[in-house]
């Protein structure tokens, strides 16, 4: 969303996790070696590990990644967290990365979801002053599914309630297409 900004002005921390899995799906298919992808998902990952969080847990939405600071006004999302994390441990599951895989489950298992949640939804994380922001994920679709999956992985045993069921809200697009990118 940010597809007009300089390099290194705005830097999206879940494209951490989807280079790791895209190195490990290129590596699949066959177009780098397993070593060129195991390469790349470290380098990502070891970024993705040294990104500063919210005192919750929860990722900023966009960084300067020459020098891992936060962007300025910049939320901590709680979906560009389930994002990034997500797509990490699935890219280091594919190439049986062990050690950072762990790593990334250590991060998911640090998450502070009740600070996160209100009225058993889960809201779209803290603004850059570290504030719960009032708006919930209240409709079904990805962002709810891959929040809960995330707080299943750290087992927290959480369902965050939502206002609507299918069909999706507003329609389908990314809404309902991010999830099964995981499957």
């Amino acid at each position: 969303d940010k597809s007009f900004s300089k390099i290194g002005e705005m830097d999206s921390v879940p494209a951490l996790g989807f280079v790791t899995l895209s190195a490990a799906t290129a590596s699949d298919l066959g177009f780098i070696s397993k070593a060129s992808a195991k390469k790349i998902a470290k380098a990502a990952v070891a970024t993705l590990l040294k990104t500063p969080g919210h005192k919750s847990g929860f990722l900023p939405h966009f960084t300067r990644l020459q020098n891992n600071k936060i962007v300025a006004a910049s939320e901590y999302s709680t979906i560009d967290t389930a994002l990034a994390y997500l797509t990490a441990y699935s890219g280091t599951a594919m190439l049986k990365l062990n050690s950072e895989k762990g790593k990334i489950l250590n991060k998911i298992k640090g998450l502070d979801f009740a600070a996160a949640t209100k009225d058993g939804k889960i809201t779209h994380g803290f603004d850059a002053k570290g504030k719960k922001i009032s708006s919930c994920y209240e409709h079904f679709g990805s962002e709810v599914s891959l929040l809960t999956l995330l707080a299943k992985l750290k087992n927290e045993g959480t369902n965050f309630s939502y206002a609507s069921t299918p069909p999706v809200y507003g329609g389908r697009g990314f809404i309902m297409e991010m999830m099964p990118m995981l499957y």
